[in-house]
């Protein structure tokens, strides 16, 4: 997707733009609906650094929420002027950071009854990362977990 900052929002009437929107929106859809097998979560990189990191608890709920974090991903790159690969090393040093964040910070959590039954929601954070996450109350088991790089330029601007 490294064309994808060549696109806008506002193409309206002009076929180019058009069919260049189609082809990123075609390829984003079929990079989603191909998952490595296995494969629970997603880290994404925008301008060359890690943003973001999306955990969960099943390789189907995975797969079911992967389109729209792609497609939210990319309206973010959108803003940005700068268009950089992530590097695999950086990803990966974000996951190690995300894990580390969890088990040093302060940690809050609240159990309450809802469609899914008993789950605690979670959240750790410091002065990098904010991590919040659902677990089932019982087991304990990961339902979904989110990483924010809160030194990402995006996390600033917010």
């Amino acid at each position: 997707f490294a064309d994808a900052s060549a696109t806008s929002t506002g193409s309206a009437g002009n076929p180019q733009a058009n069919a260049l929107e189609a082809e990123v929106l075609h390829r984003l859809q079929d990079y989603a609906t191909k998952t490595l097998p296995g494969q629970r979560g997603v880290i994404i990189g925008i301008a060359g650094v890690p943003v973001s990191l999306d955990l969960f608890g099943t390789v189907a709920a995975c797969r079911s929420e992967l389109l729209p974090i792609l497609t939210a991903a990319l309206v973010d790159a959108y803003s940005l002027p700068t268009v950089r690969p992530t590097r695999g090393q950086s990803a990966r040093d974000f996951a190690a950071q995300c894990m580390l964040s969890a088990q040093g910070s302060q940690s809050m959590a609240a159990a309450v009854h809802d469609a899914l039954g008993s789950v605690t929601h979670w959240r750790a954070a410091d002065d990098v990362i904010d991590l919040r996450g659902v677990r089932r109350t019982g087991t304990h088991s990961l339902l979904h977990a989110s990483a924010l790089n809160m030194k990402h330029e995006l996390a600033l601007a917010m």
